[in-house]
């Protein structure tokens, strides 16, 4: 059972690792929109700001998640060497 928690817990940090590279992903796509001009036809910058923002918090919450898994994972393994 240890085997299947430990296979569990790669896989959530496997997910949290894909999210963070989605969210750089579409950064990079914004602002390679806004070098190419793409963006000046939208009338809402603010709003666009505002996405890269959530993207970012996104990613800086990720991070977290990632640094809690990572924890969990070495915790994990201590109590299997001691048992």
């Amino acid at each position: 059972m240890s085997d299947e928690k430990s296979f569990d817990l790669e896989s959530l940090m496997n997910a949290a690792s894909q999210l963070m590279k989605n969210d750089q992903l579409l950064e990079n796509a914004v602002k390679l929109m806004a070098d190419d001009g793409v963006l000046k036809s939208i009338t809402d910058i603010s709003s666009l700001k505002d996405s890269v923002g959530q993207v970012r918090e996104t990613d800086s919450n990720n991070n977290a998640i990632l640094q809690e898994l990572k924890e969990m994972k070495s915790l994990l393994e201590e109590i299997k060497r001691r048992i």
